[in-house]
């Protein structure tokens, strides 16, 4: 096997162009991995949210559905924060469907990321019932909560 087909050296090459050369020259490395895994695909989507080029990392997410790769919390964390950027509610609901189906609607942290989406949305009674649902929640998600309503 030669390095080229070396998974975790790939995907630590990718997170490493993305920082020195760019979020093009990630996504160029990328496209040339031969394997991809949610590691991979995670990595250079929230190059793109962390470069604020929101609508890219969203497309790259549909792109990882598409092709039978299924998302982690930390996938699903930059996707959240792109939605919340965009004001995308309803492309928010089917990530937050999607959380429901598999098992990722008792994460703090990505309920806090649903929090400030529906409340940036103008859906302040949403995100009260997503902080409802979180028994209790953490200071992050308390924060998020008062935030919206102060801000509301």
């Amino acid at each position: 096997m030669g390095l080229q087909d070396d998974l975790y050296l790939n995907n630590n090459l990718s997170s490493l162009y993305a920082k020195c050369f760019g979020v093009d020259h990630a996504h160029h490395f990328f496209d040339e991995m031969p394997y991809k895994d949610v590691v991979s695909w995670t990595g250079i989507l929230s190059a793109y949210a962390r470069n604020e080029n929101h609508e890219q990392a969203l497309r790259l997410f549909d792109s990882m559905m598409n092709n039978s790769q299924y998302p982690n919390e930390f996938t699903l964390l930059s996707v959240l924060r792109s939605c919340s950027a965009l004001g995308e509610f309803d492309y928010g609901t089917l990530v937050q469907a999607y959380m429901i189906k598999n098992g990722f609607d008792s994460n703090w942290v990505l309920a806090s990321a649903l929090i400030d989406l529906y409340s940036k949305c103008g859906y302040t009674e949403e995100a009260y019932k997503v902080f409802e649902s979180m028994d209790g929640g953490d200071t992050v998600s308390w924060t998020t909560m008062i935030s919206s309503l102060v801000q509301g």
